[in-house]
């Protein structure tokens, strides 16, 4: 299932659209009543009009219609019998296209077919070009879908707009960023013409990149417990005294940014990421360790002897089997005091529960920043609005994600070439889902990668909301729409109605996750009363159809009051 299908399911009125009716524009009626003078009382989808006909027509029967003059009296021409009987449905749309001069293949006749049965206004132009686009898809299906948005939302129906679009709905921008990235460092060093400046955008958004912002990290400034935590997870170098580590956080809060290696053993944002998502599994092995072995371990470091053989042997094998990373550090567990010293402090300090409150907060507000800052780069330094900033001479656009793209499009060839194009299609698309608003709405799209996050796939929001007099989204009466592809829980839609500041939220899944919603309310509703916002209800619904989740059903999730929540990949 595709992000933008669930949205679209999500987000879809089951109210019909009221129609408009434009010059050229070809329609599906029913004739209700006949008059004199060829006039007729037509109803179209929720809309009904007297029209002036060209040709004598039968009451009860459906047509389509080609809208030839506005007015007072809305003039249509007859173009073809719209199709009643299921089973001879291809005929009248296998006559409607070759009015229009369109080759009726099967193709055409499944697209036309649809755009009938859900009463959706077209025109020739745009079955035409429809034509072209359909034959030349390779996923016939997929383009069919895009071309009828296409044709609802009015869009101009050609080569660009439409890879555009199609780029950014069914690919991945994760995947095409990464793809990119992975070309320009093979060729770095023999291509001139690729800015390095570009790269280093792609990294910040991919989270491939070894400077992190210092906000990200505050939490961890005079915090020595929880320092140590990532101490003795491997995440920060044991060998480094806590006040030297706390200095150069200090010392650089006023850059904005600090290289990694000044601070943890990662070497990208996105593997600290990784790492720190994997704390609530080191903290259960860690206990699960102590439970078994602290005794033994606790009389050998008092006094001061090895324990026997037989009993470091089975130690050695479940601490390796366990993988935790502590354990690399200075080579090999060794059967000594000392050494057994150093695993039994670790142990007690990863599993100490009061040391992980400190890090799931930490771990919260990490994921916080990250999602801010990943924000901030696409609507900042993406260019989506890149074209309104050449119109208008504002701040330079060729520094852009989008603006450093042309300009390596336009100086390459072979690969680069097409990974930039494919990428340069993605941010197109987005822009053109970016924003759209009407007297009383507004509605905006944004699609982040998720790296920088700590998740493989793209992050899909939609905000929908009243309009204020600025011109703004009113966030006292709004929706908002995020759609997750998550490691454990996999396909996630949070679905947040918001009106008078009191908030619904409705969570798809098809996990068993209530326990887990529930265990998380309370810090949510504090969350939210600290901005003035009251939580009215949560629920939890399933994303695909129930026979099919039964088939498909996943064990249990554990769920507990502490900080430690198996199988969960982070709070939202």
């Amino acid at each position: 299932m595709n992000i933008q299908d669930v949205l679209g399911k999500t987000l879809t009125n089951s109210k019909e659209p009221v129609q408009t009716l434009r010059l050229g524009q070809i329609v599906q009626g029913r004739i209700m009543k006949l008059y004199p003078n060829n006039k007729a009382h037509i109803q179209l989808g929720v809309m009904q009009l007297i029209a002036q006909l060209e040709a004598p027509l039968e009451i009860g029967n459906n047509y389509h219609f080609q809208v030839q003059a506005l007015g007072q009296v809305a003039q249509l021409k007859v173009i073809a019998e719209s199709p009643t009987n299921p089973n001879r449905s291809e005929l009248p749309i296998i006559h409607l296209l070759q009015q229009l001069g369109i080759n009726p293949t099967k193709i055409m006749q499944e697209f036309v077919k649809v755009l009938m049965q859900e009463k959706i206004p077209f025109e020739k132009g745009q079955l035409q070009n429809s034509y072209v686009l359909l034959e030349s898809a390779s996923n016939k299906e997929q383009a069919q879908a895009l071309l009828k948005e296409m044709i609802v939302s009015r869009m101009p129906i050609n080569d660009s707009v439409f890879q555009a679009l199609f780029a950014s709905k069914f690919g991945s921008f994760t995947n095409q960023l990464e793809s990119l990235d992975s070309v320009l460092r093979q060729n770095l060093a023999t291509q001139p013409n690729i800015n390095n400046g570009l790269v280093s955008q792609i990294n910040q958004l991919t989270g491939n990149t070894n400077q992190i912002p210092v906000k990200q990290i505050i939490p961890l400034l005079n915090s020595p417990e929880l320092v140590y935590v990532l101490k003795a997870s491997g995440m920060i170098d044991q060998d480094i005294p806590f006040r030297i580590w706390n200095n150069r956080v200090i010392q650089n809060a006023d850059n904005g940014l600090m290289n990694l290696n000044q601070l943890f053993t990662t070497n990208t944002v996105k593997e600290l990421q990784a790492s720190i998502s994997k704390l609530e599994v080191i903290q259960q092995h860690a206990s699960s360790l102590l439970t078994k072995w602290e005794n033994l371990l606790q009389q050998s470091v008092t006094n001061n002897v090895s324990i026997s053989e037989e009993n470091f042997t089975n130690l050695k094998r479940e601490v390796e089997l366990s993988t935790l990373p502590f354990t690399l550090k200075h080579g090999e567990l060794r059967n000594h005091p000392q050494s057994l010293r150093v695993l039994l402090h670790h142990l007690a300090t990863l599993s100490n529960q009061e040391n992980y409150s400190k890090v799931d907060s930490f771990l919260h507000h990490f994921i916080k920043e990250s999602f801010v800052q990943q924000t901030k780069t696409i609507l900042e330094d993406m260019g989506i609005q890149y074209e309104k900033a050449i119109l208008k001479d504002e701040t330079n656009p060729s520094n852009s994600l989008k603006g450093m793209l042309l300009q390596l499009i336009q100086s390459s060839d072979g690969t680069i070439l097409e990974q930039g194009t494919k990428l340069l299609h993605v941010i197109n698309g987005i822009q053109l889902q970016s924003y759209s608003e009407s007297d009383k709405m507004i509605q905006a799209n944004l699609l982040l990668p998720g790296g920088r996050i700590g998740l493989d796939s793209d992050i899909a929001l939609n905000f929908e909301g009243k309009k204020t007099e600025a011109g703004e989204i009113n966030p006292d009466y709004c929706r908002i729409v995020f759609f997750l592809e998550l490691a454990n829980l996999e396909q996630t839609v949070i679905d947040m109605n918001i009106q008078k500041r009191s908030i619904s939220i409705t969570v798809l899944n098809d996990q068993p996750i209530e326990g887990i919603t529930q265990s998380l309310k309370p810090l949510l509703k504090e969350g939210l009363e600290k901005l003035e916002y009251y939580l009215s209800n949560v629920s939890v619904k399933p994303l695909t159809n129930q026979e099919n989740v039964a088939k498909n059903s996943k064990p249990t999730y554990q769920t507990k009051q502490q900080a430690s929540y198996q199988g969960v990949d982070f709070r939202i």
